[in-house]
């Protein structure tokens, strides 16, 4: 975890910016024509090929992007490679033109011949290496100004991060199926309790009424009875976990949303789950505190998918340095949002109220952006707008 990590970048970024416009006034100052030494040509490469990959090395985690400007920089330090090679193939031709080898001491850094065909194949030279410095000058300048942009947008997932369930939902099916099926254990509940698949692909009704009828059943219950009682108990578990019955907002939730929303800032909701997921949040009030709502049930797409991301930014009408996403899962919701091109921050509640997080085994979170509640978020906020 590194609670500083952004603020490093955006100085390590700006620092990168001043160095790379320094470096370009000096250059483009000069004729295109004027013979370049060798020795200058090389220190330019190295420094900027040294930015390209520092930067490329901050902006990835593992093995995923960190954002949009990402990928030019590995693209640009194979420019930098191919126009060195280029230079040198031209410098070794400048070489041979200028003068007889025995006139020149070996200790000697010659430059390029005035001579026509030499100026201009060093013109060409000049070019490469103009553009190809230009084109990092751009990319760090973009990649400096999202990392400075104010947040005007806050995505949140909805499971354990807005609310979570009233009770463990191993116990509330515990609670539905005794009625039908006699009492069931609930840990036996919880181990058979398994989703391996979206719920939009075959409808949330009966993508669930397979769920639920998997879970009694690997819990021990008569599968005859459940073939039976399927039909009054998944209703019940669906009107149950489509309402304020089944969930309820964090403390943080509320005071959260508000205070963004007093700083002018847009609150939305990206959420791998069915449409159901409406009801409850205006059930618990908070729906008109949230927009965009995307629902992959709706979308027919999940997190981490790209998509998913790119759709709540056209609606809400914002720029990729504008945007900051919240969720548990580290793949789906921290990871997708990076590899889209947005910030991101992982939500790791200390205390029960972390229990129901998707957290996974051995993860590692030395390099992601952690906070232990929603106010961190607003925190973290009112630090990136104040840069």
């Amino acid at each position: 975890m590194h609670s500083l990590e952004s603020r490093n970048n955006s100085h390590f970024l700006q620092a990168a910016q001043v160095i790379a416009s320094g470096i370009r006034a000096v250059l483009l100052r000069t004729s295109a024509l004027q013979p370049v030494e060798n020795k200058h040509c090389e220190l330019v490469v190295l420094i900027f090929s040294a930015i390209s990959i520092t930067i490329y090395v901050k902006d990835v985690d593992g093995e995923h992007w960190q954002d949009s400007y990402s990928k030019p920089y590995i693209y640009l330090l194979v420019s930098h490679g191919l126009m060195y090679r280029k230079f040198m193939a031209e410098y070794k031709v400048e070489q041979a033109v200028q003068a007889p080898s025995s006139s020149r001491s070996a200790s000697q850094s010659p430059s390029f011949t005035q001579s026509g065909d030499a100026r201009r194949r060093a013109a060409r030279c000049r070019h490469l290496l103009s553009t190809s410095i230009s084109l990092s000058w751009t990319t760090i300048n973009l990649s400096a100004s999202a990392s400075t942009m104010t947040i005007r947008l806050v995505l949140f997932d909805a499971f354990s991060t807005l609310l979570v369930p009233r009770l463990p939902v191993y116990v509330q099916y515990a609670q539905t199926f005794e009625p039908y099926l006699g009492p069931l254990d609930p840990d036996a509940l919880k181990r058979s309790f398994k989703i391996d698949k979206p719920a939009y692909q075959s409808g949330a009704e009966g993508w669930w009424g397979e769920v639920i009828r998997r879970t009694a059943i690997g819990a021990g219950a008569d599968p005859a009875a459940v073939d039976k009682s399927l039909g009054q108990i998944v209703p019940r578990l669906l009107k149950r976990f489509g309402s304020r019955e089944g969930y309820r907002l964090f403390d943080d939730t509320l005071p959260c949303l508000k205070q963004l929303h007093a700083m002018n800032i847009r609150t939305g909701l990206v959420s791998n789950t069915d449409v159901r997921m409406r009801a409850v949040l205006e059930d618990l009030q908070v729906l008109p505190l949230l927009d965009p709502v995307l629902l992959s049930e709706e979308q027919g797409v999940e997190k981490p998918s790209a998509e998913m991301f790119r759709r709540a930014r056209e609606r809400a009408g914002v720029q990729l340095g504008e945007i900051v996403h919240v969720g548990d899962e580290l793949k789906a919701d921290y990871y997708g949002a990076k590899a889209f091109g947005v910030s991101a921050l992982l939500l790791r509640r200390p205390g029960p109220d972390g229990e129901g997080e998707m957290k996974e085994e051995d993860e590692d979170l030395t390099t992601v952006d952690v906070v232990p509640s929603l106010l961190q978020v607003v925190e973290w906020v009112k630090e990136r707008n104040r840069r």
